[in-house]
Formats: structure tokens, C-alpha cells, sequence
């Protein structure tokens, strides 16, 4: 994540909230818990922590992700049982254990390609076997010009990433808004991946 991005989501949290107050997310719940077989849930880019909430109350056991100093309060008092890691996802990080279900859920949008891919290599070293990995990121969007940093991908190219990965892609959803496409794709570590 770049500083500027950082710096928006450390400064401006409180217009962030309030662009994304209300917006129903059960479709993409839905199709997560749907593949996902096991509790062990990581959230990368947890931001306010809305969805580790949403996990929790599931009974899941969860992790989140943030660069952001003020997400990662926000994700405290939003969900008190989550264990929450301040993480560069641009650089390798480590983590103590393997995880069912990894939701990157509107954040790694927030990386270069080179950074996505050394990320995306790391995220699949801690997949559990049979794990699920989902990620949804911006196809396209009438850019905002508010400091964040934003790479966009076609859905040929971010499949043939994830493929080259040794991900195989088991579900995807494309929704098509006014202002933003976001792609979402539901994967597996290929079995000779």
C-alpha cells in the first residue's frame, strides 16, 4: 500500500465510512462461506473491521490485515475477538498458522502488479489444505482523486496472474456498476500448484 494510501485511510477514515455506509455485502458472504470448510478466517485489508465482525458472529476465529494505524482501531472496537496484525503487503510478512478461508475483500487493488504478485504468493503459503482464497478488486472506476493508490485489472489478465500462481479460479462474479466493476474470484491452490 502506498503512503498515500495509508494516509488516507489513517486521515480520512471517517468520509471512508461514510462512502461505504450501507452496502450490502451478503452476496459476496455468501459466496465466500459457500466454499469455505473450516474456521480459521484471515482478512486482508480488515479495514473497519465490518466484515471480521460479520465472521466472528459466524463463530469463526479471525485475523485481520491493515497497514492503516486508525483501521486497525477501528477493527478492534468493531471486532474485540479478532487477532489483528499491522502488515505491509507490499513486503513478505509472516504469520503463525495456516488459514481456511483468506478474504481480500476491496484492498489489494491497493498494490502495483509486482507487488500483487509477490502478495498473492505469500497469501497461498498460508492457505490450509483445501483452503479458499477469495478476492474482489476494481476491473474498473471513474477514478476519485483523493490520494489512494488504485491498479486495475481486466479479468483476462488478473485470471492468467492467479493461474501462473497455481490458483485455480472454482467461482467468479463480475458486478457492473455505474461507477465501479468489481471482479470477484473464488480459488484454490491447483492441486500441482
Amino acid at each position: 500500500m502506498s503512503e498515500g494510501t495509508r494516509q488516507y485511510y489513517d486521515e480520512k477514515w471517517e468520509e471512508y465510512i461514510e462512502r461505504n455506509r450501507g452496502k450490502d455485502l451478503s452476496h459476496l458472504y455468501q459466496l465466500f462461506l459457500r466454499h469455505l470448510s473450516g474456521k480459521v478466517v484471515l482478512d486482508v485489508g480488515c479495514g473497519t473491521g465490518r466484515d471480521l465482525k460479520y465472521f466472528s458472529e459466524l463463530g469463526y476465529e479471525c485475523t485481520g490485515l491493515d497497514f492503516s494505524d486508525k483501521m486497525l482501531e477501528l477493527s478492534q472496537a468493531n471486532s474485540p475477538g479478532s487477532t489483528l496484525v499491522k502488515v505491509d503487503l507490499r513486503e513478505s510478512f509472516g504469520l503463525p498458522r495456516l488459514y481456511d478461508g483468506i478474504w481480500a475483500v476491496a484492498s489489494l487493488h491497493h498494490l502495483s502488479k509486482d507487488e500483487l504478485r509477490v502478495c498473492l504468493r505469500n497469501l497461498k503459503g498460508k492457505l490450509s489444505p483445501n483452503g479458499v482464497f477469495m478476492v474482489s478488486i476494481k476491473e474498473r472506476e471513474i477514478p476519485l482523486d483523493d490520494g489512494r493508490y488504485f491498479c486495475y485489472w481486466s479479468q483476462k489478465d488478473f485470471e492468467s496472474l492467479v493461474a501462473s500462481l497455481g490458483f485455480d479460479v472454482v467461482e467468479r462474479s463480475l458486478e457492473e456498476g455505474p461507477r465501479v466493476t468489481w471482479l470477484t474470484l473464488v480459488m484454490r491452490v491447483a492441486p500441482e500448484g
